[in-house]
């Protein structure tokens, strides 16, 4: 009897340790878009999977130049609709920032704006992870660049939460080294706004905060920083789990965790990582933390005691002995673990033991740029390389999808890192392109799309039958051949015929009946694979300043290869890819090889497709100015 009291204590405590809390970031959740519990943006309840097509798409609202859609954005799909917060993420000139800031919805079916949308004129940009936004109760939180703002969203039209807006005091001033930034991501739990500030100076004192979510007053705020030369610079992302909030320190190399009620530090933390900085936010499955640092290095740690399980180490594709940056929030579907690399490579790892899972890494490059967080659904990864968005197999790292990329906006903003993310919810994709300056909402193509092939056949009547019945009824069957064909998309055939039969019995003294009895097919089909081709069409801005992109044609899918050279002959870049058949593109960043941003001058660059299936090599010359 002791021994039954023991166990049903063990399974109550157990229960209230591992009961999964309502975890809400600012890249989005809702009782109809499956939740995000812990950071994992996994969508366990769609049944969605590619191919998609184009819903409806919004950009450049504001005018020519003005930027609307940030390179950190994302956005958040709530009971039917798409939430997004804009600011004028100006790269080259942060007084942009300072211009107002809206928070959009729009009806994810129709593209229509929702009653009392935009929100705004605020204060200023709503900029950051995610874009700053967050939803949680019938709530609504933006965070701009001085302020919290919140409003109640469960009546028709939104209004203002008593309270509301927060002064954040410390956020003042705007220039890009003394400025303390407010971009860092916003979480909403257990009915609190939790955020960190960062800065490029650690001199600042920056802080990760907690706000009631009722009237926007402070419940407590933790230093993640010294304060001197070298002591930090900020955090980000605020990861919550089981009344605990954890953090990355972005320079500090370290993960804080905090007791989400009081503030408290937890025991064993923070915890020292192999690191330069951290601009991924953890998340946590069953006990286990999973984050990747910028230094290339994936750990696994005990979300309790803070222990490190397991490291994994990249390896950089075309930079040999050097690591990939690790800057995309990882996702989990089964038994892997997934994240970006910021040379665009996809990684699946085993969770348990951090082996590399078989196809991954992806022997190809999602484009240039893989620092956006990861998403996954039923067995499918997406993410966003800026410009297209991918649906990859979870199982084989094969490429199932990819986006057409959207016409150029002007006003897109493109960064050293960025953030665009894949939301999945009601249904529909939705994937932010700062670069592009445009939100774009796909759909699954429906289920009676076919796909069109070429069949020839030919049928043959081949024999003829006749009978002759005397002072008997008589027994007619007339046999209808009926061709039937099965159409594969390995373009083969399987014809068959079907003989039915009627009989009909006439009393009669002689009959005479003639049938066809068989008949012989021939039948073919064919799907001819054009002929291979390379086309350069250019590259896109040119001059670039922060990036350029190389466009071209080919014939069908191929392995691509860009080489970029001083005009004294020095390399400088490589860019491996894969293009699919017709036009695609290619981006460089404007950076050398150690990552390091190049001078202004003119570049002479090579591409080159090999046809896997003739094996040949196509090879075009081009070049490049940039302008710093």
């Amino acid at each position: 009897m002791k021994k039954s009291y023991i166990i049903i204590i063990y399974l109550i405590i157990a229960t209230q340790i591992y009961s999964g809390d309502i975890w809400i970031d600012m890249y989005g959740t809702s009782s109809t878009s499956g939740t995000w519990n812990s950071g994992i943006r996994s969508d366990r309840e769609t049944n969605i999977k590619p191919p998609f097509v184009v819903n409806w798409m919004k950009q450049g609202w504001r005018g020519e130049g003005v930027n609307v859609v940030t390179p950190e954005a994302g956005s958040i799909i709530y009971n039917g609709y798409v939430y997004l917060g804009e600011g004028n993420c100006d790269q080259r000139d942060p007084s942009k920032w300072e211009e107002p800031g809206w928070v959009w919805a729009w009806d994810i079916a129709t593209g229509v704006t929702k009653t009392g949308y935009p929100l705004g004129p605020l204060d200023s940009g709503v900029m950051g992870l995610g874009g700053n936004i967050v939803i949680g109760e019938n709530k609504l939180y933006a965070l701009t660049v001085h302020k919290l703002w919140g409003w109640d969203i469960s009546g028709p039209v939104p209004v203002t939460l008593t309270g509301f807006p927060v002064e954040i005091t410390e956020t003042v001033g705007n220039d890009i080294y003394e400025f303390v930034f407010t971009d860092c991501g916003i979480t909403f739990y257990r009915g609190k706004v939790y955020f960190a500030t960062g800065s490029w100076s650690s001199l600042k004192a920056l802080y990760l905060y907690c706000k009631s979510g009722i009237d926007g007053s402070e419940v407590w705020r933790r230093r993640l920083n010294t304060g001197e030369l070298g002591g930090g610079r900020g955090g980000v992302g605020a990861t919550a789990w089981e009344g605990r909030i954890y953090v990355s320190g972005f320079d500090t190399r370290k993960i804080y965790c905090f007791d989400a009620e009081t503030g408290a530090d937890c025991s064993g933390y923070p915890i020292q990582l192999e690191a330069a900085w951290i601009r991924a936010m953890p998340i946590i499955e069953d006990g286990k933390m999973y984050i990747g640092t910028q230094s290339g290095y994936f750990y696994r740690i005990d979300a309790f005691t803070g222990n490190i399980e397991w490291t994994y180490r990249t390896d950089h594709p075309y930079m040999s002995g050097e690591n990939d940056e690790i800057v995309s929030t990882a996702s989990i579907w089964g038994d892997k673990v997934y994240f970006g690399g910021h040379s665009g490579r996809l990684y699946g790892l085993n969770k348990e033991t951090g082996e590399e899972a078989p196809g991954f890494p992806t022997s190809y490059l999602l484009g240039v740029i893989g620092d956006g967080p990861i998403s996954t659904a039923n067995g499918v990864v997406y993410t966003n390389n800026t410009i297209r968005t991918f649906a990859v197999d979870a199982e084989t790292g094969e490429i199932l999808w990819q986006s057409e990329e959207p016409p150029y906006h002007s006003g897109g903003q493109v960064g050293d890192y960025n953030f665009p993310a894949v939301t999945i919810g009601d249904g529909y994709i939705v994937s932010t392109y700062g670069r592009r300056n445009c939100i774009v909402v796909y759909k699954p193509v429906s289920p009676t799309a076919t796909r069109t092939h070429t069949a020839t056949m030919t049928i043959t009547p081949t024999e003829t039958i006749t009978e002759t019945h005397t002072n008997t009824p008589t027994q007619t069957r007339t046999y209808t051949n009926t061709p039937s064909a099965t159409i594969t998309n390995t373009a083969s055939i399987t014809a068959t015929w079907t003989n039915t039969w009627t009989a009909t019995m006439t009393p009669t003294a002689t009959a005479t009946v003639s049938e066809t009895a068989s008949a012989t097919p021939s039948a073919t089909a064919s799907e001819t694979p054009g002929e291979f081709y390379l086309k350069l069409i250019g590259n896109s801005p040119n001059p670039g300043v922060e990036y350029t992109d190389i466009i071209y044609e080919i014939g069908r899918e191929a392995e691509i290869e860009v080489r970029i050279y001083t005009i004294s002959g020095e390399k400088v870049r490589e860019i491996r890819g894969r293009g699919e058949k017709g036009r695609n593109s290619i981006m460089w960043d404007t950076r050398n090889k150690r990552g390091r941003g190049v001078a202004t001058g003119v570049y002479i660059y090579s591409i080159e497709a090999r046809d896997e299936a003739g094996g040949k090599r196509y090879k075009e010359w081009g070049k490049i100015a940039v302008v710093k």
